[in-house]
């Protein structure tokens, strides 16, 4: 829940900066490449955490992630039947095409902050 709640309070414009400051692949290459000059120990606990990040966010309850699969799985169970499965397709094209332009979005504030130093 508490990651659900940055999320919301990114978007939500509450926190200074917004997603300018949220990091995509471009950013987490060039810090990872960072704390690798920086030493083993550095870059092992820099890739658990990350590791850790990456999992708790696949675990949200969002189409295209595994928690939305859970949610639909959950929401099933709920109602005691299935849910068309064009419905539940759509519902997840869509999610992944909204993760994709937010990677996208993220990425080209990567760009600029990259270019920027």
């Amino acid at each position: 829940t508490g990651m659900v709640y940055s999320l919301y309070l990114l978007f939500s414009g509450k926190i200074r900066g917004g997603v300018k400051n949220v990091m995509g692949p471009i950013g987490i290459a060039n810090i990872t490449g960072k704390y690798a000059r920086s030493g083993i120990w550095v870059l092992i606990n820099w890739v658990a955490l990350l590791s850790t990040y990456i999992g708790l966010f696949n675990l949200m309850p969002f189409p295209a992630l595994d928690g939305g699969r859970l949610a639909f799985i959950l929401f099933e169970a709920a109602i005691g039947r299935r849910i068309n499965a064009r419905v539940e397709e759509t519902i997840h094209t869509t999610g992944l095409l909204l993760l994709l332009c937010l990677i996208l979005l993220v990425s080209y504030f990567d760009i600029l902050r990259w270019l920027s130093f």
